[in-house]
């Protein structure tokens, strides 16, 4: 605080410490939380600091990981909102399953964050490049997908259970499509490797048969 003096100070003022108080963010679970931002000349003093108020018993404690916690603390209730998409989606598409008033909805970077930290850790999948033509979509997992680890192809789709699944809501018919043209890639790819194997059972009998009668191969 500048001291008011007569006459009052005039020119440039040096302190050794800006101390900024601020909210730590917009959500619900962030109501009793407060960031504290320091500008100083010590390099001693930490650039920020974030604490939470308990009105219960009036302390005031820091917080070590705010956004960690932040994010545990929401994680259930992002777990409903992935589990109601059948197909793997990004986060700008995830967002617009929240209300536009929700006090819990969080912000695209915010959302962002909780999806890759979920994804680290293994909670989730992740889909995509994450580039401008193909970003990152994210799901919760499915039995495929033990198949897939496997190196192996899951068991093709009941296509009367593809198709009637494709009536009853567009999501539905959505992920009823891509089932169906990735259970058409998975009968190709069987169909393939099957025909490989049998041209590669030809060639070998007809290289046995060549060496018996004592003809050279090409």
């Amino acid at each position: 605080m500048i001291p008011d003096t007569d006459p009052p100070i005039r020119g440039i003022i040096f302190v050794d410490i800006v101390l900024k108080l601020g909210c730590f963010g917009k959500l619900k679970c962030d109501r009793n939380r407060r960031r504290l931002i320091a500008l100083s000349r010590t390099a001693g003093t930490p650039d920020s600091l974030a604490f939470e108020w308990n009105p219960a018993t009036g302390v005031f404690s820091e917080l070590t990981d705010p956004y960690g916690r932040r994010y545990e603390e929401n994680w259930s209730q992002l777990q409903v909102i992935l589990a109601k998409r059948e197909i793997a989606v990004t986060h700008h598409e995830l967002l617009k399953d929240w209300l536009a008033d929700d006090e819990e909805r969080p912000s695209p970077s915010t959302l962002y964050e909780w999806l890759n930290r979920a994804f680290d850790q293994k909670r989730i999948r992740r889909e995509g490049y994450g580039t401008r033509t193909d970003p990152w979509r994210y799901r919760l997992e499915n039995e495929d997908d033990e198949y897939y680890e496997r190196g192996e192809l899951p068991p093709l789709k009941d296509v009367s259970e593809i198709l009637r699944g494709m009536r009853r809501s567009p999501r539905a018919r959505e992920a009823a499509t891509r089932s169906l043209r990735s259970g058409a890639i998975e009968s190709i790819a069987r169909k393939t490797s099957k025909s490989c194997c049998q041209d590669a059972q030809a060639a070998g009998r007809l290289h046995v048969r060549r060496k018996h009668r004592g003809i050279e191969s090409p």
